[in-house]
């Protein structure tokens, strides 16, 4: 599509909720080219970089070089996959509304390593971040649900866990109804700022009170969590929709399982530096081999 001349309608998405279309918006109605406003639209995407990059150093402990490798690893695992890079050309919301549900169970998993004596705050700033999340696409309600049940898993006394549990849900639901409701009344514009300082201001707000790195006995808990996570959201995903697309949140967690898992296996570090640059050139080459086009055959008809 050639950006500053032709039109693609983006469907009931855009009436639904329509204000993270409005970059692409307000750069085609301002002229921009298609590869400057490309360019511009990526670099909107990387609000999902420091949340993947939170759950990363949350599950991968080694420290000094090795540590950064093999965390720098894990977060390009999670955009590797090909759902991830074809929204790039394809849509202007999957990774941004995934956005908000990942920097939810980011927090989520920070205040479970932590083993905070109290995680009201967190059930409420999560669940206003996932509601959010669902307001921008409705298609992560079947994965937001799953959220609350991460705060079964918190040590803690077992009467919290259930009050959380509640704060959460409720949390979510109040986030959802009112971005939604404020969303169907206001212009696109003040609302799209509106998104970005929300976003911004609590998890700086909660990175003052709580940033502290977690301790290392924690990580095989973390781990088990986030699998439970992952294969309980494909129930969901697969009886809605089963669109890759709609899988976002998730598909952004298996980088860094995927390492995760790999550091926790009773080998020398040097052996799980490499196991990792494997995984990663696999995934290279697959990536490679996946988007390359196929050469344009011609076949000219015989008229007789």
């Amino acid at each position: 599509m050639r950006f500053d001349k032709d039109y693609m309608a983006t469907g009931s998405q855009a009436y639904q909720f329509p204000y993270l279309y409005w970059p692409v918006y307000k750069l085609a109605a301002t002229g921009f080219r298609g590869v400057p406003a490309g360019i511009v639209l990526s670099t909107l995407h990387l609000v999902v970089v420091p949340p993947v990059w939170m759950i990363s150093r949350l599950l991968i402990k080694e420290h000094g070089l090795l540590g950064v490798l093999l965390r720098s690893i894990a977060v390009m695992l999670a955009f590797m996959s090909a759902v991830p890079l074809k929204t790039l050309e394809a849509t202007g919301n999957d990774l941004l509304a995934a956005a908000p549900v990942v920097w939810a169970v980011a927090l989520i998993l920070q205040a479970m390593a932590l083993d905070m004596t109290s995680a009201t705050k967190t059930s409420i700033y999560a669940g206003l971040l996932a509601g959010l999340g669902v307001a921008c696409k409705f298609s992560n309600g079947p994965l937001v649900i799953l959220l609350p049940f991460l705060f079964l898993l918190f040590k803690s006394p077992l009467i919290d866990r259930p009050k959380w549990f509640v704060l959460n849900s409720v949390a979510t639901a109040i986030g959802f109804l009112v971005c939604f409701s404020i969303g169907a009344t206001i212009s696109g514009s003040p609302l799209a700022i509106r998104y970005t300082l929300s976003l911004v201001s609590v998890i700086t707000f909660f990175f003052q009170r709580h940033g502290k790195q977690a301790t290392a006995p924690t990580e095989g808990k973390l781990l088990w969590a986030l699998f439970l996570l992952i294969f309980a959201a494909f129930v969901p995903w697969l009886m809605t929709t089963g669109n890759g697309r709609y899988f976002m949140p998730v598909l952004l967690l298996i980088g860094p399982v995927c390492i995760g898992l790999i550091c926790r296996l009773p080998v020398t570090k040097g052996m799980k530096g490499a196991m990792a640059l494997i995984v990663f050139s696999i995934q290279a080459v697959a990536l490679a081999w996946r988007t390359t086009p196929a050469p344009i055959r011609l076949v000219v008809m015989d008229p007789g």
